[in-house]
């Protein structure tokens, strides 16, 4: 999706972010890191992993609203997690990943 939304929107940030369903800043992180790539891209992907909740869906790579593991960064549109969920859960939720670790 994001890519499709760079296509159409040619940089029109705002556009982007509201087609993508995210803010602006993530658009632009997200830009810089993927398509900017610098020297320091490596690093900055992996403490990025560190201290950052996943802004794309684990399964369809896509952005929007996700439901957050509590256990780990990673992150799932509701209709993408095996079986699908109807609804945000309450209280603490682990993703497949982190089930299977025991979390």
């Amino acid at each position: 999706a994001f890519n499709e939304a760079i296509q159409e929107y040619r940089k029109q940030w705002p556009k982007i972010a509201r087609d993508v369903g995210t803010s602006v800043n993530r658009c632009l992180i997200h830009y810089y890191s993927s398509y900017k790539a610098g020297e320091g891209r490596g690093s900055y992907l992996k403490s990025k992993k560190q201290w950052e909740q996943s802004d794309e869906c684990e399964v369809c790579n896509d952005g929007g609203d996700l439901l957050c593991c509590d256990g780990c960064i990673n992150a799932y549109h509701l209709h993408c997690i095996n079986p699908p969920l109807k609804e945000i859960p309450g209280g603490q939720w682990f993703c497949p990943e982190c089930e299977k670790k025991g979390a």
